[in-house]
């Protein structure tokens, strides 16, 4: 009967554990990130050779729907387009970002204005599937030629991956504690 009481126990405590554990996935809650997953989300360009760099946003910027996001919000940027270099001061402040934080990870939909103008060349997001670029589900990237009209690159923006927080192994050292405590419990009182 102790055995069971001790084993009901822990199964419990086990489950309490496991919704009380951070996710990596990013669940917010009313705009307020719930623990666990980082707390910056880094997108990074990918798919088009003269094309590389990241773009990062706060995860409080993320409602768990799509929406638009400020520029003034992107807390890192670095990139380097045809040859050109742009940092976080070449950023848009008054343009927005459209992201769908609904799934596992965030996808850069769209934008409103621009994102970064480093004097030389202007680039802002592009619809996804617009003027002949796949349908991948994020947005391209553009930029103005000359005679004003707006050349695509076809970038691919891939969602870093996730470092657990200190309390995410606190957590889990916690159990393994606890977990060792109860076997050694149930040792002792057979």
């Amino acid at each position: 009967m102790k055995t069971k009481a001790s084993l009901t126990s822990a199964g419990l405590l086990g489950l309490a554990l496991m919704a009380a554990s951070p996710s990596h996935a990013l669940i917010i809650d009313d705009g307020v990130p719930i623990g666990g997953h980082p707390a910056v989300v880094t997108f990074n360009a990918t798919g088009v050779p003269s094309v590389s760099g990241f773009l990062q946003f706060n995860s409080s910027s993320f409602n768990g729907y799509s929406q638009l996001i400020p520029n003034s919000q992107i807390v890192g940027f670095s990139m380097t387009v045809l040859g050109q270099t742009f940092d976080l001061g070449d950023v848009d402040t008054s343009a927005y970002t459209f992201v769908d934080s609904s799934a596992l990870q965030p996808i850069i939909v769209n934008g409103s204005g621009g994102l970064a103008d480093n004097g030389t060349l202007r680039i802002f997001f592009y619809p996804d599937g617009g003027n002949g670029t796949p349908s991948d589900g994020d947005a391209a990237l553009a930029y103005f030629l000359p005679d004003s009209s707006v050349a695509v690159l076809p970038v691919k923006w891939v969602v870093s991956s996730a470092v657990p927080e200190p309390e995410t192994y606190a957590l889990m050292l916690g159990g393994l504690a606890l977990v060792g405590w109860l076997g050694a419990k149930r040792r002792a009182d057979a």
